[in-house]
């Protein structure tokens, strides 16, 4: 089984101060990035938190946002912020005598910025891991879910770059009589009446097949193939493993398309490379 870096999760659970709710959100990244937002959280449990993404989420590019919902227990949770309004107040004054330019306070003063939530002094740390990890459980069932779409996509486009390494391989074969056939014809055209030197013939053959030869790259793509097989099996977090053969299969295509120039062998280059293009997109959001 693989997961996939993309997901979502929301948990509301009730609490001595209001309901409390965390959504988190993943998206693809090549590392580990927490973002925490909402809530002005105490370092130690924010510590906590950060640990248990790291445990569950691995990698992704994270953000998990919390909220304490308003209700009618909560109707005094709310206190005003006397001296930093004065402050901005002030402020603003300053601004107006100084530059000429008005400032309108309301587009400018948030309620977060003059009212201080006294809810948060009372808001259990336990509430705000059991909600963390219940939003993360629901991220994981999405990240398993598209997961799945990705493995089955991923199956069919290896056996699509199995069956094209195979054509490549009797091309291979065939490659070196096509060769000597053309250019036997080739030079008994130019050279008329005159008889040609078969053992010379059959030399030159030799060397354009041994350096079109692409036998050593055939070779190593089935082995990344395997490879990349076992790799979707093995339900761990595989996604740089598979991006780094998915490289080295795409560097062995592109040789084996410079070394041997038939039509032939450069229209299946062509459609495994294709193949490989977009397995490489979908390995992007691998975890």
């Amino acid at each position: 089984m693989i997961l996939s870096m993309t997901g979502f999760g929301h948990s509301v659970i009730d609490t001595e101060v209001g309901q409390l709710s965390a959504s988190v959100r993943s998206v693809n990244s090549r590392y580990l990035d927490i973002k925490i937002r909402g809530l002005n959280i105490d370092p130690e449990v924010e510590r906590d938190i950060r640990q248990l993404i790291s445990k569950n989420l691995i990698r992704g590019s994270v953000q998990i946002f919390f909220e304490i919902g308003i209700n009618s227990s909560s109707n005094n949770s709310f206190s005003f912020n006397k001296d930093r309004f004065e402050a901005i107040d002030e402020t603003l004054k300053m601004i107006s005598q100084n530059y000429s330019y008005t400032i309108n306070p309301g587009d400018f003063i948030r309620a977060s910025d003059i009212l201080s939530d006294n809810r948060l002094d009372n808001l259990n740390s336990d509430d705000i891991i059991k909600v963390t990890n219940e939003s993360i459980i629901q991220l994981n069932e999405m990240r398993e879910l598209e997961g799945d779409k990705i493995y089955i996509d991923l199956v069919s486009r290896l056996t699509t770059l199995k069956k094209g390494v195979k054509s490549l391989e009797k091309l291979n074969k065939s490659f070196a009589n096509n060769r000597k056939e053309k250019l036997q014809n080739r030079l008994q055209k130019l050279l008329g009446n005159h008889e040609l030197d078969e053992s010379k013939l059959i030399q030159e053959v030799a060397i354009l097949a041994e350096r079109a030869d692409v036998t050593e790259e055939i070779v190593r793509l089935k082995s990344h193939y395997e490879q990349l097989s076992n790799l979707l099996d093995s339900g761990d977090s595989i996604g740089k493993r598979f991006i780094f053969l998915i490289q080295e299969v795409f560097r062995e295509i592109n040789t084996i398309g410079s070394k041997n120039g038939s039509i032939d062998v450069i229209n299946q280059v062509i459609l495994m490379k294709d193949e490989v293009e977009k397995i490489r997109e979908q390995a992007q959001n691998i975890l």
